[in-house]
């Protein structure tokens, strides 16, 4: 048996490894000094920050689901949670919590009951309407918004200006509501005024074009927001913090800007807003800044928190991709008050615990990959769960524990859904022994992982770290057979051979120019020269273009389709075009590759046009298949083998590690 590590360029090139017990200590106890909104003391500055969920029963009440999900989270030992939205008045924006009138007491008390005696603190967000984001229905064709602007989705048609009377009625039912949160327990109430929606649209030029008390002057724009805070700290007196969540930068011309944001945010703390949740992107053309991917980076809104720091005397609260790491500078610097992790406690509840007890190298990470969360959730209008943690969401359903007898358990190949696999069943204590064939765990995540501006390589090394904790044995440079003696006393057998490159039957596909995505990313001395043609714009291909362009290369991207990386969440694929456009990477959509020659490629384009483009190395990255043949083999020997990951169905790393989780989970 060895250990090896993983294959990264990252760690190759000299990055300090921040995971390994023997290098680090227990640096983060300024993330675990107290802090205070208001009269509210926290344990530490950690914050859950607001994520929409979908697990609302039909109602519009909070649902068991919703209190396992969040309890979860307040035991991982994160200060203070600040729910999803919750709505006043009904709104057509999926499964939205309602809290109009009493129905919603009791459970929304049993989930404050239980978050405080895990010394948690729990806030309740308030949206204040979708204005124009409202999903255009036969009952609403016209959504209420601050003004005749264009619906987002269908731009054709325009919203209903809110009256003056509907305004001041919202402000006495977010009022109201707000004392109701009081009597279920809530410690403060947040302000919801992100993303574009009503308070957004009322505060912004862009889109209030209103000639009343409402509209005009900043003041007059400001005043829908003012009368909400006046209303809620009416109803929950001078002690409850009233937090606002602010888009301080729309990212994109046109929008709100840093620079006009300043004396909003004054406006708002002299108006008696006790703290301000630091944001930045809206609905439109840079929406991926509301779920920032990891195109952006580590605190990719640091700076947007830093610039309102000095511009109030109140507590600032920063989310946006933050790490252990950049929230430790973050506020042992000064920048910030209060970190806010979202994406990080879906993949890790016990985020908070881990550090507080010197364990950074248990912390399982979030890859940013957006597809669980936000593509399902947001998108498909499916309850969120998380691609590297199957239990989030589904708490009551999967709760590991030690099985009655221990097997033998063989994993066959190490990518993400052979590591899941056998992570989860040593947790249930059977031995656990891996099968791969490489050099290296990982299996195609491990080329996914190169690019710098990817977190798979973090990923993979949490699973190196937790397979050896859990003393799983791991033999590499071992390829299985049928008839490989390793599977005969075996109690369960998985098979994780993953996927493997699709070659079409391409002139000159095997010129010496050539080169798979796979190699690119891991043996990048084979890449040539500096004019790249990459021959494929699936995630893959364009990963690697931008990773290539990066580095300084020429880079073209050739597709046979009309988009780029169209497996990828939305919001995803806006990031990265704003990328390759960045970086300069010339793109040929609806173009055919022909052949192949010694310096280049032929091509068709839309017309049925020859395009001849040069290039010093051709790389392919036409997608990939299910690896079935060896595997069904195995599977015809053994018929209880377990076909799992991207052999038996090709997906994400999200769907092969829940197939490793779910199948190891069921092992009797």
């Amino acid at each position: 048996m060895t250990t090896l590590p993983i294959m990264n360029k990252r760690l190759e090139g000299g990055q300090k490894n921040i995971w390994r017990k023997d290098k680090m200590e227990n640096k983060y106890a300024a993330l675990f000094q107290k802090g205070k909104i208001n009269k509210l003391e926290l344990k530490n500055r950690l914050v859950m920050s607001p994520m929409g969920v979908q697990y609302t029963e039909t109602d519009g009440r909070m649902s068991e689901r919703s209190i396992a999900y969040f309890a979860e989270r307040a035991k991982g030992g994160v200060g203070m949670i600040i729910t999803e939205a919750l709505f006043a008045t009904r709104t057509s924006g999926g499964a939205s919590h309602y809290i109009g009138d009493a129905t919603c007491l009791p459970r929304l008390t049993e989930l404050t009951d239980i978050v405080h005696g895990y010394g948690a603190k729990i806030c309740a967000q308030m949206g204040a309407g979708l204005g124009r984001i409202e999903v255009i229905t036969p009952a609403e064709p016209n959504p209420p918004a601050a003004s005749a602007i264009p619906s987002y989705y269908n731009p054709k048609v325009l919203c209903r200006p809110l009256t003056v009377d509907e305004i001041h009625q919202r402000v006495e039912l977010i009022g109201s509501a707000a004392k109701r949160m009081m009597v279920a327990g809530f410690d403060a109430i947040e302000i919801h005024a992100h993303a574009g929606y009503l308070i957004d649209q009322f505060m912004s030029k862009e889109w209030n074009l209103r000639t009343d008390e409402y509209g005009g002057s900043l003041e007059n724009r400001m005043r829908y927001a003012t009368d909400i805070v006046k209303s809620i700290r009416k109803n929950v007196g001078p002690n409850v913090p009233i937090l606002f969540r602010i888009p301080v930068d729309h990212k994109y011309p046109g929008g709100r800007d840093i620079n006009e944001s300043i004396p909003i945010v004054q406006i708002l703390e002299a108006a008696g807003v006790d703290a301000l949740d630091i944001d930045a992107g809206c609905y439109g053309p840079t929406f991926y800044w509301l779920f920032p991917p990891s195109y952006l980076g580590d605190a990719s809104m640091l700076d947007l928190a830093t610039a309102m720091k000095k511009a109030v005397k109140i507590p600032i609260l920063n989310s946006g991709t933050h790490t252990p790491e950049t929230a430790l500078k973050a506020v042992s610097e000064g920048a910030v008050d209060f970190i806010m992790m979202g994406r990080p406690l879906l993949a890790d509840p016990d985020l908070p615990n881990k550090l507080r007890v010197g364990k950074r190298e248990d912390v399982r990470p979030c890859i940013r990959c957006n597809e669980n969360c936000v593509r399902i959730n947001l998108f498909m209008q499916k309850a969120l769960s998380c691609a590297v943690n199957t239990r989030t969401g589904r708490e009551r359903t999967y709760n590991i524990t030690k099985s009655d007898s221990s097997k033998k358990v063989v994993v066959v190949g190490s990518g993400p859904a052979g590591l899941e696999a056998a992570r989860v069943a040593a947790l249930k204590g059977h031995e656990v022994t891996v099968y791969e064939k490489n050099k290296c765990i990982g299996g195609q995540a491990s080329a996914a992982a190169t690019p710098p501006f990817k977190n798979i390589d973090r990923l993979l090394e949490w699973f190196e770290i937790q397979l050896k904790k859990l003393a799983v044995k791991i033999y590499f440079n071992t390829e299985i057979t049928p008839s490989s003696p390793e599977l005969a006393n075996a109690d369960e057998i998985f098979i994780a051979f993953g996927a493997e490159s699709w070659v079409p039957p391409i002139e000159g596909i095997d010129s010496s120019i050539v080169v798979d995505v796979r190699d690119a990313h891991l043996k990048p001395d084979m890449v040539k020269g500096n004019k790249i043609i990459v021959a494929g714009g699936g995630l893959s291909g364009v990963d690697c273009a931008l990773e290539l362009a990066i580095e300084g290369k020429e880079v073209t991207i050739v597709e046979l389709l009309d988009n780029i990386a169209i497996e990828t969440a939305f919001i995803n694929q806006q990031a990265i075009k704003a990328k390759i456009a960045e970086y300069k990477v010339n793109v040929l959509t609806k173009h055919k590759v022909l052949r192949i020659s010694s310096d280049g490629i032929v091509a068709a384009d839309a017309n049925g046009n020859e395009v001849v483009i040069k290039g010093d190395t051709v790389i392919t990255a036409f997608g990939t298949r299910a690896n079935k043949a060896l595997a069904d083999t195995i599977q015809d020997k053994y018929p209880d083998a377990v076909l799992i990951g991207d052999c038996n169905k090709v997906g994400n790393i999200g769907t092969s590690i829940i197939a490793g989780f779910t199948a190891a989970y069921a092992i009797q």
